[in-house]
């Protein structure tokens, strides 16, 4: 299955004002943070045992 890039990207929420946009930002870079996070609780099992939640 071929998928055309240029279908979605046309069709993406791009932010209407500066708030929006910092909260688009804000948004991707919590899930990056997130990731990680999950990355490192999966090597390092210290993490896991902390009663810290994000």
């Amino acid at each position: 299955v071929w998928y055309h890039l240029q279908d979605f990207a046309a069709n993406r929420n791009d932010p209407q004002n500066e708030k929006k946009l910092f909260n688009l930002c804000h948004a991707s870079l919590r899930n990056v943070i997130e990731r990680i996070y999950d990355i490192f609780k999966a090597q390092f099992t210290v993490f896991n045992d902390t009663s810290i939640s994000i």
